[in-house]
């Protein structure tokens, strides 16, 4: 951002002032600002004055250009999907559209008050019969997915109707975590194992946070492989082995249940545990012989 003459003059006159040699030759009280020692007509203010006013439409010119090439990037950016998902992130609640702009009017507005109105911080556009599927989301304290409220729904609808391409539907979706039922056999040292049949809670406790991270943490809209699962797993200290026995997904609140084994992708983007069922059972390789 372009300075303004006076501070770029402020700071040349500052090093000037404390410059030692300038000090000697000029007999200059370290104590005065320059402003103090030196006339403002006088030959080193007015060269000072020069300098300063060039610097400043230097820079100015500067800015000129770059807003002047970035609103040409932006202008010439192809709108694929990715495009989709990125204005959605840029989407200011409770800011308006300049007019004739698909940019939001922020004058005035603190960094703050910018803060909070990003709400969409999770944002993926796919494509289906054509139709544009703009799957968003906001984000909860721990940076989990959470769904959006109706009145932001409405408000990122217009925003997206104003900028998208002619002829182009669009369908905005901000929905819940898909329910997400696990059952796993874990088979671990056999010392490790309580009388309970079970490992300590601290064990236990991280092995749910590994099934945690890879199902809800996945990045958004991201594809749950059971295999990654089991590959986690087999990095905690005491597991040799994991099996999910059962993986099945519902949108939250249906009643449409489905199991999966290879693969499977949230309808919301992403997940919310249900239900997680993990069998302890002892790895004995030499028994089973």
């Amino acid at each position: 951002m372009a300075r303004n003459i006076a501070d770029i003059r402020r700071l040349m006159t500052d090093a000037f002032a404390a410059n030692e040699d300038v000090v000697k030759a000029y007999g200059l009280n370290p104590s005065k600002t320059y402003d103090e020692q030196f006339s403002k007509v006088s030959i080193e203010s007015l060269l000072f004055w020069s300098f300063s006013a060039g610097i400043a439409k230097l820079e100015t010119i500067y800015d000129d250009h770059r807003r002047e090439v970035s609103e040409l990037i932006v202008a010439s950016e192809p709108h694929t999907l990715f495009w989709y998902s990125n204005r959605a992130k840029s989407y200011l609640h409770g800011f308006s559209l300049k007019p004739y702009s698909d940019e939001f009017d922020t004058a005035g507005a603190s960094d703050d008050d910018l803060a909070k109105a990003h709400i969409v911080r999770y944002a993926v556009a796919s494509e289906y019969q054509d139709t544009v599927y703009l799957k968003v989301a906001g984000v909860d304290e721990a940076g989990a997915p959470v769904v959006l409220s109706e009145s932001v729904l409405s408000g990122i609808r217009s925003y997206i109707a104003q900028i998208k391409d002619a002829g182009v539907a669009v369908r905005v979706i901000s929905a819940p975590g898909d329910d997400l039922d696990l059952s796993l056999d874990i088979y671990m040292q056999p010392s490790l194992l309580l009388d309970s049949g079970l490992p300590s809670e601290d064990r236990h406790r991280e092995i749910r946070k590994v099934v945690e991270r890879n199902t809800t943490s996945l990045p958004f809209d991201g594809v749950f492989r059971p295999s990654d699962l089991v590959v986690a797993l087999s990095q905690v200290a005491g597991v040799e082995s994991s099996v999910v026995t059962s993986a099945s997904s519902s949108a939250s609140g249906e009643d449409d249940w489905k199991e999966f084994t290879g693969f499977h992708r949230p309808s919301s983007g992403y997940y919310k545990i249900r239900s997680l069922s993990i069998a302890y059972k002892p790895y004995e390789p030499f028994n089973s012989i």
